[in-house]
């Protein structure tokens, strides 16, 4: 049998910056980077106050994924909804480009 001791605030950093993204432009990866650290010294807590390990990295890894997927919902939807006021005009691109990092 294989066992790990828990990991690092850093390494919990490092796995949910993998799970949003490789890419370290990516735009969805740059909101959220700066909360990653909140959720990672979140779960240590929760960690060290268990009795017995109920909350385990899985649902870490859960947190990061649902907190991504959503934000990532929620950017579509404001792309769309920009465009749809400026009627899809060319106009919009500036401002996609710099509120969510999309391109033409």
């Amino acid at each position: 049998m294989v066992t790990r001791g828990d990991p690092s605030e850093d390494e919990l950093v490092f796995s949910a910056k993998g799970i949003c993204s490789k890419k370290e432009n990516d735009p969805i990866r740059r909101n959220l980077e700066s909360y990653f650290k909140s959720f990672a010294k979140a779960y240590k807590q929760i960690l060290e106050k268990q009795e017995r390990e109920f909350f385990g990295l899985r649902d870490f890894y859960r947190l990061a994924f649902i907190v991504i997927w959503f934000t990532s919902q929620v950017m579509i939807s404001l792309l769309i909804l920009a465009c749809l006021s400026f009627s899809y005009q060319k106009c919009i691109s500036p401002l996609c480009v710099e509120m969510f990092g999309f391109y033409d």
